[in-house]
């Protein structure tokens, strides 16, 4: 027994410092976006919203960002300065890699870095959000390509803050006017073990276990 508990210690002591040396998977704990609406070179619209889903891949030790999938399912929008008697929008969006992707390494934290290509695609529509409704909904869907973002990244072991500013989430033109989205996405991430990495700790914390079991 007094052989296991150093060699469970070693073990706990030497599994961070393993998921640090190579890149991390995120997964959401939190998730936020401050969106903003324009027509034209006019802002008249501002929101909140959230995101629902996705993971960033990012090793601390380069700085580079490999894979990333983020995905905000209701997004709602009041924006009574719409065309006609429009006043709100409602979106699901979605941001992915696009053909190319690749980010910039930065190895200070907060890392700033440059990633893109990004493929951005969005569903949604346009309504009347006021009874009685005078208007039918107009349905919005389609993708836009964003070549390259600048991103802020804070680490720490424990966690990552992704900060996206003015991604451009939809773009759609309705009675001759061109409609935009932005949004600024704020991402706090918990790291998830990779699978081998993780089952390789198990096996090793049950063979000690056995160990110490035919020991005694």
């Amino acid at each position: 027994m007094r052989l296991l508990r150093p060699l469970l210690l070693l073990l706990a002591l030497a599994l961070p410092g393993a998921l640090q040396a190579a890149p991390l998977n995120f997964v959401p704990d939190q998730g936020a976006m401050t969106l903003h609406v324009w027509a034209g070179n006019t802002l008249i619209a501002s929101g909140q919203g959230q995101l629902d889903s996705g993971f960033l891949v990012f090793d601390p030790t380069t700085g580079v960002v490999s894979d990333l999938d983020l995905t905000a399912m209701n997004l709602a929008i009041w924006a009574s300065a719409l065309p006609g008697a429009y006043n709100a929008l409602l979106l699901k969006v979605n941001v992915a890699p696009g053909a190319g992707f690749a980010s910039t390494g930065d190895t200070t934290n907060p890392y700033n870095i440059s990633i893109g290509p990004l493929d951005v695609a969005y569903l949604g529509s346009m309504v009347d959000a006021t009874t009685p409704v005078t208007v039918p909904s107009v349905p919005i869907f389609g993708t836009l390509s964003v070549s390259a973002l600048d991103v802020t990244i804070l680490y720490d072991p424990a966690t990552s803050r992704l900060s996206f500013q003015g991604v451009k989430l939809a773009e759609f033109v309705h009675n001759g006017v061109t409609l935009t989205v932005r949004g600024n996405i704020e991402f706090v991430g918990q790291p998830v073990p990779e699978p081998a990495l993780a089952a390789l700790a198990l096996t090793g914390i049950a063979g000690l276990a056995t160990f110490g079991r035919r020991r005694f």
